[in-house]
């Protein structure tokens, strides 16, 4: 809640007007000034509009401007208008009023305002009005109006000061024991100026002998004075909220500690003052303490020593104490080696067993017992690569691999490439094919997959594409992909293979089935029809273009469609008037499924008449009603669609751009932006940019030197 406005009224006649009566000599039963202060505000919630109806709001007056705690609060339900604005009644909500004493001592008072469940508001300074409750002081004397002192009129006897009676005590603060007698009170003023109530021997400024009730909020030590102490025990709570307890202090519940004791491996513990926990030292020099499976005990570090090395050829030293040393044996002769001879490591010669001869195997020649000898592979097994050659299993070829030759045909798993001729692809794959009879699939022909960018560096870096096809130039280019889909059997359970699929990913920003952009011409066409499951967003105008009815050799005919910020449907026909000059339309059964929201229009046709629709639609029908019998009339229903797909995606006439396409347009020329502020260059920045570079290089002036190079012979 927000506080707009801040003010305060006092209604002065309710304040004025009594006392008028009372010096006017009125009867005891003028009525008492009301102890309370009008407030005027207006509430808003948090964003500033406005509250309206029962509102919660707790009203309280401090000495500060800021920081202290309350004089005086209280909460009302207070009745908001429709703009937020209020008045509120500060005392209202005790039959008491605003206490009088918060103004009698001629300081500021400020006043906050908090609705439930939100912060106070910055308080408001009262002006002099409120103040003014404390005039009603002036008409007492010791809380007693003036009549209190005065003779009732027609009593008889001494005047007043001559009827009073009583006794007093010097010190004590006098009270009235009867209608003319006075005595001693409880409060009792010692001449060091200290007051006790219920004693006369009072040992601070102020000292209460009895039970205490204090039914508002008790502010102590308000700038920071001494701790609170009671009964002068060392109990004490200072200015900072810090208790400090007396010693053998206790508190009521069944969870109290009386006594800390040592469990097994401490030491130590007490019921009284600060106890200490230690480990036990009884242990000897070295054991540790270790769990026995019921408590803690000494125990050695460890039973299980080494007490001596032992070696074993051909490894030397050892012993038993000290620092040992072991090796490797010593009395092999030079050159020797450490050999198992099946039962132990011996020395023996580095090598005896010479080459004598080199034998040619399998798939091989030469070889030979004596000088430089000579391996070759026998040709007339391994073919040479550079014939035709077939290979079996696992093959894998790096770097540069160029495989040059026609395809003259591919059976099923063979990959070939090289075009001798315009009759030849350059590069070809067939994939498996399934047995007749078998039921099996056929397998994928080329399979492709494109490079991933750096996952861990979000720095906008794009993975590569699974296929980069670029057509070829000339009179007419050719197409970048030329897909056809496969022929279902004849008669057969399925349709045919599509020219295409295509999928976007899902990851992140969902991607786009297929991004296709203008080379200048149409960014896509299709000759037939197309189905679209969901919305078709047209950043121009949805047309309809047929050959011309008239010229069709050499003319179109373009009408653009009805557009609306509902989707509406449009019904028309035209029907005649009975005797009666009463008509009724049927419609589909379908109608009131698909639409809502009825809209008419009629138009009579050939003669003067008027006419209305006097039944809407209900039960798949309406009725037209015209001032004379006969009347052709031309009518025209919209319907607002109310069909699931509708209800679960309405319209949305207005829509935010998302915050990575900001900035960027449908078509940018229109605003004077550059073609790089395109949307879709937002939307794939990566693919934008290698778009732009192909279309740089298919330029003429730019693909010059690639075509006259591939004419070279």
């Amino acid at each position: 809640m927000k506080l707009h406005i801040g003010c305060v009224i006092v209604a002065l006649l309710s304040l004025v007007l009594p006392m008028a009566a009372q010096s006017a000599g009125s009867s005891a039963a003028t009525a008492q000034v009301p102890q309370l202060v009008n407030f005027s505000g207006v509430l808003t919630d948090v964003n500033g509009k406005p509250l309206s109806g029962p509102v919660g709001v707790t009203f309280s007056l401090y000495q500060e401007q800021q920081g202290g705690s309350p004089l005086w609060l209280e909460t009302q339900n207070v009745p908001a208008g429709k703009n937020g604005s209020y008045t509120a009644a500060l005392g209202a909500a005790s039959s008491q009023g605003l206490p009088a004493n918060l103004f009698s001592t001629g300081e500021a008072r400020w006043l906050g305002v908090q609705v439930q469940g939100q912060a106070e508001q910055p308080r408001v300074l009262l002006m002099s009005v409120p103040y003014a409750l404390k005039a009603l002081d002036a008409e007492t004397l010791g809380g007693r109006p003036a009549s209190a002192f005065l003779a009732a009129t027609g009593a008889s006897g001494p005047s007043p000061a001559a009827n009073v009676t009583g006794s007093g005590t010097k010190n004590f603060i006098p009270r009235w024991t009867g209608t003319s007698q006075i005595g001693n009170s409880n409060i009792f003023e010692s001449v060091s100026n200290d007051v006790g109530i219920a004693t006369s021997t009072p040992a601070a400024k102020l000292d209460v002998n009895g039970t205490t009730d204090i039914r508002n909020t008790l502010t102590l030590f308000p700038s920071g004075a001494p701790a609170l102490k009671v009964s002068g025990t060392t109990f004490a709570i200072n200015n900072a909220g810090k208790v400090t307890f007396i010693s053998g202090q206790t508190f009521p519940g069944t969870g109290t500690i009386t006594g800390v004791t040592a469990g097994s491996g401490l030491t130590g513990g007490g019921n009284s003052g600060k106890v200490t926990l230690g480990l036990i030292n009884t242990c000897s020099n070295g054991q540790i303490l270790k769990w026995n499976g019921t408590k803690w005990v000494c125990s050695s570090a460890g039973t299980g020593t080494i007490s001596g090395v032992t070696a074993e050829a051909p490894i030397t030293g050892g012993g038993n104490s000290g620092n040992v040393k072991v090796g490797l044996t010593t009395a092999c002769s030079s050159g020797q080696v450490l050999q198992w001879n099946g039962s132990k490591w011996a020395c023996s010669s580095a090598g005896s067993g010479t080459i004598t001869g080199v034998i040619a195997g399998t798939d091989l020649t030469g070889g030979g017992s004596s000088g430089n000898v000579t391996l070759n592979l026998d040709t007339t097994k391994v073919p040479q690569l550079g014939a035709n050659n077939t290979f079996t299993g696992f093959e894998q070829l790096f770097n540069n691999t160029v495989i040059v030759g026609p395809i003259t045909g591919l059976t099923e798993g063979q990959l070939a490439a090289g075009s001798p001729s315009v009759d030849n692809p350059a590069f070809g794959g067939a994939g498996f094919t399934a047995a007749a009879g078998s039921g099996g699939n056929g397998g994928d022909s080329i399979v492709s997959f494109g490079g991933s960018g750096d996952f861990d560096t979000n720095n906008g870096n794009t993975g590569g594409q699974g296929i980069f096809a670029e057509g070829g130039g000339g009179s007419a280019g050719g197409a970048g992909i030329f897909a056809l889909g496969g022929g279902a059997t004849e008669g057969g359970c399925c349709a045919d293979g599509p020219g295409g699929y295509f999928e976007g990913g899902s990851n992140n920003f969902s991607g786009d089935g297929i991004v296709a952009l203008t080379g200048g011409a149409l960014a896509g066409s299709f000759s037939g029809s197309v189905d679209i499951s969901a919305d078709l967003n047209v950043g121009g105008s949805k047309n309809f273009k047929i050959d011309h009815p008239i010229d069709p050799a050499n003319k179109y005919l373009v009408h653009s469609a009805v557009e609306s910020s509902e989707r509406i449907n449009i019904y028309t026909g035209n029907v005649v008037t009975d005797g009666q000059g009463e008509a009724t339309v049927q419609l589909p059964d379908w109608f009131e499924a698909l639409n809502s929201d009825f809209r008419y229009q009629l138009t009579v046709i050939g003669v003067f008449a008027q006419a209305i629709v006097a039944r809407e639609i209900e039960n798949g029908a309406f009725a037209i009603r015209t001032s004379s019998p006969n009347v052709k009339v031309s009518w025209q229903v919209t319907g607002v669609r109310q069909d699931a797909y509708a209800k679960a995606h309405p319209l949305v006439v207005e829509e935010e751009k998302e915050s990575r396409l900001r900035g960027f347009y449908i078509h940018p020329e229109l605003y004077g932006a550059a073609p790089e502020k395109q949307i879709e260059w937002a939307r794939h920045p990566q693919l934008m940019k290698q778009a732009k570079q192909l279309k740089d290089r298919q330029h003429p002036g730019a693909k010059a030197a690639t075509v006259a190079q591939s004419r070279q012979p």
